[in-house]
């Protein structure tokens, strides 16, 4: 499983981090003072780490700049409630791979820690799209961290879905690629599937966000 490190004093803020990594699937440690953070950082074998700027023990600026002189290749990204123009391209310099500010929402998060991951060449096991986080490897899906609890074919629907955002999925190739088995049952199996995941997402206050077009396909909104 991966490692994810969240450095941050205010316990709210580090616990909502948590969460959401956790939701990806990351195994996540946290600390609440700097010099505790770093030093879990440099022996921990991190993949990610999100680090407050401002912080009891040592500063977010100072735990980037000597973790990156020690060769930590950990994805490290900065928030702060102060983000001026002049802050952002030190930490930058010092080695963060990106600075946002606060309050951090669960989609910016996921959205940051996705395209940093899959920048870096990470083997990418987690789809994340708006509030919804399935990780296909652990066969897992969350809407703001809430499970979902889909098996079978709904979950197998949402992950075809999520890997073609953008795009109408043909029900042929739904029904090839989930319900090769139930052949016999045509679009209907496609159908009870699509049903399925729409009353889970519905349920955990979703909405409706699969589009279907007769003739076409099926889309995530």
């Amino acid at each position: 499983m991966r490692k994810a490190l969240v450095i941050e004093d205010n316990a709210s803020e580090a616990a909502d981090y948590t969460a959401v990594l956790r939701s990806m699937g990351y195994e996540c440690d946290m600390a609440h003072a700097g010099d505790i953070g770093y030093s879990m950082l440099v022996n921990g074998d991190y993949d990610v780490a999100i680090v407050d700027q401002v912080l009891p023990g040592m500063d977010g600026e100072t735990i980037v700049r000597n973790a990156r002189r020690n060769g930590i290749k950990t994805i490290i990204i900065c928030a702060s409630n102060h983000v001026g123009k002049a802050e952002r391209l030190e930490v930058v310099r010092a080695g963060a791979d990106h600075y946002i500010e606060k309050p951090v929402s669960a989609d910016e998060l996921i959205s940051y820690v996705t395209a940093l991951v899959r920048r870096v060449g990470v083997e990418q096991s987690v789809i994340a799209y708006r509030s919804i986080v399935v990780n296909k490897s652990e066969r897992t899906a969350f809407y703001k961290n809430q499970d979902l609890k889909l098996k079978g074919q709904a979950f197998d629907f949402l992950v075809l879905l999520l890997d073609n955002q953008g795009r109408f999925v043909p029900t042929k190739r739904i029904l090839k690629e989930i319900c090769p088995g139930a052949k016999t049952l045509g679009v209907d199996a496609v159908r009870q599937a699509k049903m399925r995941l729409s009353e889970r997402l519905e349920a955990c206050g979703a909405g409706n966000v699969i589009e279907t077009k007769k003739g076409v396909g099926y889309a995530i909104l």
